[in-house]
């Protein structure tokens, strides 16, 4: 039987990774996942404790980490609402960032099919979402290889001062800004794939 009191520590993983995710000034790393969250309060909402225990016989810290940033990033910040369907998204994402290399190549090939023109991935008319992040939006290409895309060519800077959209972006770059920080990626390696594609499409 998992003790309420070991559930919490659970809970403080979720809050601080919550607060990290929707929030512009906090970060998880920063502050190691603390919060003023307290137990009190925690005790108080009685719903979501058996969530929190069935996660505590489930996982590790380390995989909660990730279990909760997998959901976090499809938008499901209350997650204890959606049951089974979490450990689904967490083994898709755990398949994704495994086979992150293959997924990424696949998804540079779907994008440059799109233009004759690498440039023309990012090139923004009239304020209108380019091409890259049309295909981002619409689940063409994975939030990974966007982010990684970002994190080699640094382009977000450019869709701040060009895109008419101050609603739907701005979420969407805090989203991604603060997921890179969970992106351990070998930089080198993604802009090696990038460059062999492109030297294909040329």
């Amino acid at each position: 039987m998992i003790k309420v009191e070991t559930a919490f520590e659970d809970y403080r993983i979720y809050m601080g990774l919550k607060l990290h995710f929707t929030s512009k000034k906090y970060d998880f790393f920063e502050y190691g996942g603390r919060t003023r969250v307290s137990f009190e309060k925690f005790q108080q909402r009685r719903n979501i404790i058996p969530f929190f225990e069935r996660l505590k016989f489930k996982y590790k810290p380390q995989q909660l980490v990730e279990y909760f940033t997998s959901n976090f990033i499809l938008g499901k910040t209350d997650i204890f609402l959606i049951g089974q369907t979490g450990d689904d998204v967490y083994t898709e994402w755990k398949r994704r960032i495994q086979a992150m290399t293959y997924v990424f190549e696949e998804d540079v090939g779907k994008l440059l099919s799109k233009v004759n023109h690498f440039d023309q991935l990012f090139k923004i008319m009239d304020g209108r979402d380019p091409i890259i992040l049309k295909s981002y939006y619409q689940s063409d290409i994975t939030i990974e290889t966007f982010v990684i895309m970002e994190m080699l060519l640094g382009f977000f800077e450019q869709f701040d001062s060009e895109l008419t959209d101050d609603i739907v972006w701005p979420d969407k770059k805090l989203l991604c800004s603060k997921y890179s920080k969970f992106l351990n990626m070998d930089t080198e390696k993604y802009l090696k794939i990038l460059k062999n594609n492109l030297n294909l499409l040329a």
